[in-house]
């Protein structure tokens, strides 16, 4: 799933993921994601509805979850539960953190289940597509704003760990 070929979008202005890790435990996985994201000039957060959409593809198979997020001064959050069989991809922690004074960008971060049809810890190549939508009000020349990024995991038996290395 491509959130980024969609025509009525408009793409971060930055979308970096600096830290990623999937547990497995047989055919299921605990992901974790965090990094970065910044809006396009023009946009400020105001512009945004409080829903977030995660799209997640590995070994081809894809997946999404929507949530709305709650805003608590400079944070948006969503917690949630899993829902048994888990299918697809589920949410359980949502948050991004906007900084007051734009000294640094927002930051993100994302964690919950997986369960997709013939991924494991043994797919190869051990890389996964994040992308992150974020819908815009109605009055906006677009629809959503959107992120995406592929990244290779090292991988440690039941462990796949990506980190972004800074020199």
């Amino acid at each position: 799933m491509r959130l980024d070929l969609q025509p009525e979008a408009v793409p971060f202005e930055t979308f970096a993921i600096h830290y990623s890790t999937i547990h497995w435990y047989g055919s299921k996985g605990y992901f974790a994601a965090s990094g970065q994201l910044e809006l396009p000039e023009g946009y400020t957060r105001d512009d945004l509805t409080r829903d977030l959409e995660l799209a997640l593809t590995i070994g081809g198979e894809s997946a999404t979850n929507t949530v709305a997020l709650e805003e608590h001064g400079q944070v948006w959050s969503f917690r949630g539960r899993v829902h048994y069989p888990i299918k697809g991809v589920q949410l359980t922690r949502a948050i991004i953190v906007w900084p007051r004074s734009g000294a640094y960008p927002p930051t993100f971060i994302l964690r919950g289940m997986l369960s997709l049809p013939g991924v494991n810890r043994k797919t190869r190549p051990a890389e996964a597509t994040v992308g992150l939508s974020l819908p815009l009000f109605e009055d906006r020349p677009v629809e959503r704003v959107v992120g995406e990024e592929t990244v290779s995991f090292q991988t440690h038996h039941r462990l796949w760990l990506y980190r972004l290395w800074r020199k």
